[in-house]
């Protein structure tokens, strides 16, 4: 093939590479945007389905999705983003268009595409937390029927260029889900000796065994011992608060040379507050050290009926600046003088917000 064909060739793959990236550009420019924590939340309306280029995540706030599964879609964009996808892909579609007479140039892109969506998938499964205590992460089976009933309402096509939620690999990923890895035969049959052993050691200290101990002295109905009385609940305000050693501008410096930003926070240019809740008890220990408020980032999306709904989730890099707040206030080194009330040492619930800020 002479040289001129094969730069012709590729100045054409090129120019439709550049038209893809182009049109998507001019096509969400204008459209809102909400900044995340590493990412762009581009709001299409109904104009685009769920995927991802770059930094730009493009939600479709017309989805009508309960809260779960909006933070379980939003999860694999977000890991779409974190993995640098965009980056390869677009590499990948360079060589393409400079090797574009070489028939396996043209499989590399789909190939990639699916590993992609695979990757993606385990880490929203992986990283995903629930918003509520008592709420649960997706698991396989949950996750591969979102995925099954999107793929049949978003049926529109979307930019080569992008991951969508609603691949076309929908198919492959359901059945990556729900198939477990096949064991191989020989291992199947490795724990009939092992059962058989433990089998054989049971029946001998058994027979070692035969003299059965004496039964525990009967127990007295009237000599059950009662539980312990429940302490005394912690007051939020007392006649004389808590006192850290060294001050108030001592437990700032020491909150201060504790906390420590966390680089995947740095790195998405993460910030906010956490509140931190304690209990300094009546002898001076830090009791119940947890979180009261934490950093959350909130989502839009549409219910089943079509109303606007907000939901708040706790993406990888708030939850690291929420831990770097709680082990400062863990680590503090100095002692508190109790608080009191009518004279009298008590509990009582304190509070200390720490801020995070590049500035």
């Amino acid at each position: 093939m002479a040289a001129g064909a094969i730069r012709a060739g590729g100045g054409v793959a090129a120019t439709a590479l550049l038209a893809q990236v182009a049109h998507l550009w001019l096509s969400t420019r204008r459209l809102p945007r909400t900044p995340g924590p590493g990412y762009v939340l581009v709001h299409t309306g109904g104009r685009r389905p769920v995927s991802s280029f770059g930094r730009w995540i493009f939600w479709d706030e017309t989805d009508p999705l309960t809260p779960a599964e909006a933070r379980t879609v939003l999860a694999h964009e977000v890991a779409h983003v974190r993995q640098g996808h965009t980056r390869q892909r677009l590499l990948l579609e360079v060589a393409r268009a400079l090797l574009w007479f070489n028939p396996f140039a043209h499989l590399f892109p789909r190939a990639l595409a699916q590993i992609h969506e695979f990757l993606a998938d385990a880490a929203a499964l992986r990283t995903l937390q629930p918003a509520e205590a008592t709420a649960a992460p997706p698991d396989p089976a949950s996750y591969a029927a979102l995925l099954a009933r999107l793929a049949l309402r978003q049926l529109s096509p979307h930019l080569a260029l992008t991951h969508s939620f609603t691949h076309s690999l929908t198919l492959t990923r359901i059945r990556m889900l729900t198939t477990a890895a096949p064991a191989h035969r020989w291992k199947r049959w490795l724990p009939l000796p092992l059962s058989a052993s433990l089998l054989l050691l049971v029946a001998c200290e058994q027979d070692l065994d035969n003299v059965l101990p004496p039964p525990p002295p009967p127990v007295a109905a009237n000599a059950t011992t009662p539980p312990p009385p429940p302490p005394p609940p912690a007051y939020t305000y007392v006649e004389q608060m808590p006192e850290y050693a060294g001050g108030q501008t001592q437990l700032l410096t020491d909150i201060g040379r504790l906390t420590q930003y966390p680089p995947i926070a740095l790195n998405e240019k993460l910030e906010g507050k956490v509140f931190v809740r304690f209990i300094i008890g009546a002898d001076g220990s830090m009791q119940a050290i947890d979180i009261q408020k934490g950093i959350e980032t909130s989502i839009s999306y549409s219910d089943s009926k079509g109303e606007p709904q907000t939901t708040k989730i706790v993406t990888p890099a708030a939850q690291a600046l929420n831990a770097a707040a709680l082990n400062a206030v863990r680590n503090l080194p100095g002692k508190w003088t109790p608080g009191r009330q009518e004279g009298k040492a008590v509990a009582v619930e304190y509070t200390i917000p720490i801020t995070f800020s590049l500035k």
